[in-house]
């Protein structure tokens, strides 16, 4: 479960910054 969680935020901060 956590894994599902922490890469939810790593795909979330590599399209922050990516964009």
């Amino acid at each position: 479960m956590m894994r599902l969680v922490i890469i939810l935020i790593v795909l979330l901060l590599i399209s922050f910054s990516a964009y």
